[in-house]
């Protein structure tokens, strides 16, 4: 566990190198599903999805039954992946695998809908987005769920979203500066 926060601590100050040679330390260690996981990140944040692919299924293949929770987000994390390559096919299939692990997990259901949009599928897109942000609302999520709306041509849908969003901005202000 140290080596992994110290990874993400000098993954955090931009120090890739010493954040890869900590998962390593951590991987000859333990190598678990928390290790693979971020092994496979920081392989995918330097450009490497040929070897970040392969990490990430090591880290899947070492999930268990009993933290269906560890190996969805794991499926969540290889989907973000494959919708950052242009892929949301094989991102809306991660998400769904899983949703079947944990249903109604919000980082699985934000991914799909963040995918069905992609794919150019925006109704479905914001019905999936309002199951997540019922379910944890976050100022990112409701922005991009009244952007969906406002490419519907639903102004009025899209004015309330935002409006539910303003006050969660003193939480987590960045996503609000950024629209």
């Amino acid at each position: 566990t140290a080596h992994l926060v110290l990874a993400d601590a000098e993954l955090e100050l931009g120090e890739h190198e010493a954040a890869m040679d900590s998962v390593q330390a951590a991987l000859n260690l333990h190598p678990d599903l928390r290790s693979y996981n971020r092994a496979a990140h920081l392989r995918w944040l330097v450009g490497d999805f040929d070897s970040a692919l392969a990490i990430m299924e090591l880290a899947i293949d070492s999930g268990s039954a009993r933290d269906p929770e560890a190996s969805a987000w794991c499926f969540v994390d290889l989907g973000t992946m494959f919708l950052h390559r242009g892929d949301p096919a094989r991102a809306l299939a991660s998400t769904e695998r899983a949703l079947a692990l944990v249903p109604d997990y919000v980082p699985g259901l934000v991914l799909k809908a963040r995918a069905l949009a992609r794919a150019d599928r925006i109704p479905e897109a914001i019905a999936t987005m309002q199951q997540a942000v019922e379910r944890r609302p976050s100022v990112e999520d409701l922005l991009r769920l009244a952007e969906w709306h406002e490419q519907q041509g639903d102004a009025a849908a899209a004015t309330e979203v935002r409006a539910r969003a303003e006050p969660l901005v003193d939480d987590d202000p960045r996503p609000m500066a950024l629209d």
